[in-house]
Order: structure tokens, then C-alpha cells, then sequence
């Protein structure tokens, strides 16, 4: 679900033509750090993809932004920046970076993106996108997730989730696939989870999903047991399955719907 970038106010112009120009020269560098990092955070057009080629951390960008470009990793938090600020980030750089199995925070954010086709496995995992991010993650083994969307992102993925999925999205967009033991769901400001098909269902599956819906959101679940879920200002949730609705309550411009 791609949105139109907003209209620029004059602050931003000024904002967008003070930020880094282009050299139009491509350099690389790396960057070793231990690789035993629990969390990353990155951010300011950083485009990371894990890869099984490299076994530091590579990163390829216009010289000028080569030079704003930041990595740090203290305390297992592993952090790929820029110094600079431009309001879209027009000046991406690539990132590659090895696989680390004790990674279980991911933070990306400022028009970045994180695609991994390995799995992110841990007893509580926690995941976090915001302002036109993206996350494409193979496949998330968890007892715990936590994960909230925000302004324009996306995040796609296989899901297994043993006990409990907190999801926040706002404005944002999810394609899902797997399931979880319960389902707590917030979503607001056109936010939606795509739908997906799977065996005759919908392709996420949850025993019980709780929470709220409210302006202009739609949701696609296979439910077992209990949807206590309240709706309001023009929201469906689309469901398979034959599940009780105890607890759950909608308006007149919103509404549960059975396939």
C-alpha cells in the first residue's frame, strides 16, 4: 500500500536543498564490528540487506554521503546513521551485512529499508519501522513479537509466534503470513493488513485477536477462537474461520465480515 510523499512546506524545501549533494563518485567501505549485536537501529536512506558474501560490514554510497555515513556498536547495539539530515534521504547508500543470530531489536527508520532471507529467532523479539521504512524478514521464530509501524512503512514476512503478537500500525502497511496464540491489534490512519491466502484461509492465523481499529483501516485473519475487537470511522476486519465475536463491538460505518 504506497502512499504520495506529502507536500513540501517551505521549511522542508529549505530543509531538502541545504542536505548533502551529490558527488556522482561511488565508493565502498567497510566496517568490522563484533558480530554478536542484539540490536540495530538504522536509519537516513540506509538500504541493509543480509548477506551471506561478506563477513564485515560493507557499505556503498556517493563519496559525499560516504562521509556523513556513521557505525557504531556499543553495548550490543549495533547503529548505521548519517550525521546529516535531508528530509527525504534522496541519496540512498547499500548496506551489506553478515548474518548474526543473536540479533532480536530492529529499529529502522527515516526512509530505510532491512531485507533479510534468513531467519530473526528469539524468546521476545522486537521490531520497529517509521517514516517510508520498509522490512522484508523470511521468517521471525518467536515466543514474544512486538512490533509497531508508523508513518508510511511497510513490513512483510512469515510469522511464527508461539504466545503473544502486539501490533501498532499507523499508517502503514503489513503482508503477513503464519500465526500467533494471540493477536493484541492497534491500527489507525488507513493502516492495513494485506490480504493473503493460504489452505483456504486467510494466511495469518491467531487463536484470539484483541484491540481496536479506527479510521479508515482493513485487516485480513483467520481466527480460531474469540475476536474482541472494536471497530469504528470506516474499518473492516475480514475474517476466516469460526470464531466467537465476545467482546467485540463496531459502528455503522465498520464491521466484522466472514469469507
Amino acid at each position: 500500500m504506497k502512499k504520495a510523499l506529502p507536500v513540501l512546506s517551505c521549511f522542508l524545501l529549505i530543509a531538502l536543498f541545504s542536505c548533502t549533494k551529490p558527488s556522482g563518485i561511488e565508493v565502498t567501505e567497510y566496517f568490522s564490528v563484533p558480530n554478536n549485536y542484539y540490536s540495530l537501529y538504522i536509519s537516513d536512506g540506509m538500504e541493509v540487506t543480509v548477506s551471506n558474501q561478506v563477513d564485515e560490514i560493507v557499505i556503498t554510497a556517493d563519496e559525499n554521503v560516504m562521509q556523513k555515513i556513521n557505525v557504531t556498536c556499543k553495548s550490543g547495539r549495533l547503529r548505521i546513521t548519517r550525521s546529516d539530515f535531508s528530509v527525504y534521504h534522496l541519496m540512498k547508500a547499500k548496506v551489506l551485512i553478515p548474518y548474526n543470530s543473536h540479533l532480536h531489536e530492529l529499529d529502522v527508520e527515516s526512509n530505510s529499508s532491512f531485507t533479510s532471507s534468513y531467519s530473526l529467532e528469539g524468546e521476545d523479539i522486537k521490531i520497529t519501522a517509521n517514516y517510508f521504512s520498509e522490512i522484508d524478514i523470511n521468517y521471525i521464530l518467536a515466543d514474544n513479537l512486538r512490533m509497531h509501524l508508523e508513518f508510511n512503512s511497510e513490513f512483510e514476512g512469515d510469522l511464527d509466534v508461539m504466545e503473544r503478537m502486539d501490533l501498532i500500525m499507523e499508517d502503514s502497511d503489513a503482508k503477513l503470513s503464519g500465526s500467533t496464540a494471540i493477536l493484541n491489534l492497534t491500527m489507525s490512519d488507513d493502516s492495513e493488513i494485506d490480504e493473503e491466502w493460504y489452505n483456504g484461509g486467510y494466511a495469518f492465523e491467531c487463536n484470539e485477536c484483541n484491540g481496536t481499529m479506527t479510521k479508515d483501516c482493513k485487516a485480513y485473519l483467520h481466527c480460531f477462537d474469540n475476536i474482541a475487537m472494536k471497530l469504528t470511522n470506516n474499518c473492516f476486519l475480514y475474517c476466516t474461520g469460526e470464531p466467537d465475536l465476545q467482546g467485540s463491538d463496531w459502528d455503522n460505518t465498520s464491521g466484522i465480515i466472514f469469507k
